[in-house]
């Protein structure tokens, strides 16, 4: 065995010794496989899944009443050309929200006796 050899095997030994007294290596080897875990992404369906169903049925119910009161508003003022049809459409628009309120509470209520 040349000189050579043995100063390099002496240099692997010498590294391992220090490796082995490392106080970070144990939290170096850990981040390292944390780092290396897939990481959740964000969707929106999965977070509307977590509200209670106060609020998302509050959200569906003022939706419904938007859709229901922009239409509805709309066919009443082509019809007979009422000032009132933007009234009649905020109406349906929080007749919406309180029903979506009342149905989202009846939910929330503890019974999960219903679809």
């Amino acid at each position: 065995m040349s000189e050579q050899d043995e100063i390099e095997r002496l240099r692997r030994l010498r590294e391992q010794q220090i490796g082995a007294r490392d106080p970070t290596a144990k939290a170096r080897r850990h981040y390292e496989i944390v780092g290396n875990r897939p990481r959740p992404t964000f969707s929106l369906v999965e977070e509307i899944k977590l509200l209670p169903a106060k609020v998302t049925w509050v959200f569906y119910g003022a939706v419904i009443g938007l859709i229901a009161g922009i239409a509805i508003g709309l066919v009443v003022d082509m019809m007979f050309k009422f000032g009132c049809a933007g009234y009649l459409a905020i109406f349906l628009m929080l007749w919406g929200g309180i029903v979506g309120r009342i149905l989202g509470k009846a939910r929330d209520s503890g019974r999960e006796d219903w679809q």
